[in-house]
């Protein structure tokens, strides 16, 4: 039992580490609703959004307020899943996907191969070796960066939050 209250220590000890490393964003990046990115290192994503991740390490989800839009959390792969007393979520030594829709939550990945899309209006900070990219701008994720995302409008932000439009078929771009 003291292991594993050691281990919850430590991990969130981590993740205060990670959430204090993400809050140096370097650059503000328009977007027209949808971020791609790929890439190793640690990424905070916030908002209203449909959000498609895979990779490995630790994945913390934050379900924030559902009172007007519940959350839908889909996690596969291997890792241990832990409750946390304020509601979130943590994945600890992660390796699969995620899929997330919902308003107004958070999510934190600090790991390796993460490759990410989310659509809908939100902003992310990425910090890492990678690449990221938005509809009108793409740019190396080299150091800390703050991208936004969005708007979308609110009839579609909809069709995606309710799975009405598969986010495959989005546009980002060239």
């Amino acid at each position: 039992m003291v292991n594993g209250k050691i281990h919850k220590v430590t991990t969130c000890i981590l993740m205060i580490i990670l959430f204090a490393s993400l809050s140096y964003g370097a650059e503000l990046v328009a977007g027209k609703g949808v971020l791609k990115a790929i890439g190793s290192g640690n990424a905070f994503l916030k908002g209203r959004m449909l959000l498609k991740i895979t990779g490995s390490g630790f994945l913390l989800i934050d379900p924030g307020d559902q009172t007007l839009c519940p959350i839908s959390i889909d996690v596969t792969g291997r890792g241990k899943r832990y409750i946390l007393e304020d509601g979130q979520i943590l994945y600890a030594g992660w390796k699969g996907r995620a899929h997330i829709r919902g308003c107004d939550y958070k999510v934190a990945i600090s790991g390796s191969n993460i490759d990410l899309i989310g659509i809908g209006n939100g902003q992310a900070y990425l910090g890492g070796c990678g690449w990221f990219k938005t509809y009108s701008r793409s740019g190396v994720w080299d150091s800390s960066q703050d991208i936004s995302f969005g708007p979308v409008e609110n009839e579609t932000l909809n069709e995606l939050l309710s799975g009405d439009i598969d986010p495959s078929k989005v546009d980002i771009g060239d």
